[in-house]
């Protein structure tokens, strides 16, 4: 009667040890896949920084006075008060009030 719970138990311990590296091994192949994309996302990021910081340096107000100083620009000019057209933009809450 004893052996056949020590074959039971070593049954049941063997199943819950083939289960648990069939999960393990489950983890470890969804780990390889998701490599090449974290690398896809790392390099996406640090081209969003790139992309930003040269959005930044364009856009620094020094810069965009040499751009004004040059010849290639020269015939841009401000525009005039009565060129600017202002929106007035009405908050949705106070278009639906109007409209009811």
């Amino acid at each position: 009667m004893q052996s056949i719970r020590l074959f039971g138990c070593i049954v049941c311990l063997s199943f819950l040890l083939y289960s648990y590296v069939s999960v393990q091994n489950q983890v470890v192949h969804q780990q390889f896949k998701l490599q090449p994309l974290v690398k896809d996302v790392q390099k996406l990021k640090e081209l969003n920084r790139q992309m930003f910081f040269e959005i930044q340096q364009f856009e620094d107000p020094n810069q965009l006075m040499l751009f004004a100083q040059n010849d290639q620009f020269r015939h841009l000019a401000f525009p005039k008060q009565t060129h600017i057209a202002k929106l007035e933009i009405k908050k949705s809450e106070e278009f639906f009030a109007s409209n009811e």
